[in-house]
């Protein structure tokens, strides 16, 4: 009788410990295949989305060196979710993220912004650490002088998103090549980064999209989930 207890109760530990394991799995999050996939994961966690320049930086709190909170300005060029097209949206973070760094932001700098939605107190942060702010590149000064939204709109047709950082996270098999067919650089799969033989990424199309291409896909994501 003992041993039939026995083993019912070992089927039954056996039986929860399975299911927490196909749970756990279920909810663990999707490698991303492409850099598209990337970008898309953190679009569907951000509460506010937006391509903007930082104008203002302040630490608030008594100890100028130990902030409580840090608020970011920005002034937003192209508004996707939460915010509104040539405002000023400011980001108050917590003092404790800009402990290890100190120059989380600076002003002049552009850049992509995917935060989570603010929280009771206000407080926010990129989606993924500071991979949720996405360095701009191209023609700032152009930018900066722009006087209107339509202006600023020509001038991201000419600029790029700095996609190297969600690169790293698609997960590439690597391809066999003879190493005298590649001179020191080993591709990974096609039309993905490049490593070269000393570990430094190589750019490739997959690093760099125009502002313009990325925000055009992030709007279309937003409607998408608007839709339905």
């Amino acid at each position: 009788m003992r041993f039939v207890q026995g083993s019912y109760g070992l089927c039954v530990a056996c039986g929860l410990l399975f299911a927490f394991c196909c749970r756990s799995l279920a909810q663990a999050p999707t490698v991303a295949a492409t850099v598209e996939d990337a970008l898309h994961q953190m679009e569907a966690r951000a509460g506010v989305i937006f391509t903007g320049q930082v104008v203002a930086v302040r630490p608030l709190g008594s100890n100028a060196l130990s902030p409580a909170v840090v608020e970011i300005d920005f002034r937003v060029e192209n508004a996707i979710r939460g915010c509104t097209a040539g405002s000023t949206y400011t980001l108050r973070e917590w003092g404790g993220l800009w402990a290890a760094d100190g120059a989380r932001y600076q002003p002049g700098e552009r850049l992509l912004m995917l935060l989570h939605a603010p929280t009771a107190a206000g407080l926010s942060s990129p989606v993924d650490g500071q991979d949720g702010a996405i360095p701009i590149v191209g023609a700032t000064s152009q930018v900066a002088s722009a006087s209107s939204v339509a202006a600023i709109g020509a001038v991201a047709a000419t600029e790029s998103v700095d996609l190297r950082w969600l690169a790293a996270k698609v997960l590439r098999p690597l391809q066999y090549a003879p190493p005298q067919l590649h001179r020191g650089v080993h591709p990974l799969a096609a039309g993905g980064l490049a490593v070269a033989a000393d570990g430094a990424r190589a750019s490739s199309r997959e690093s760099s999209s125009s502002v313009a291409m990325v925000v055009a896909m992030l709007r279309q994501w937003e409607a998408a989930d608007a839709a339905r």
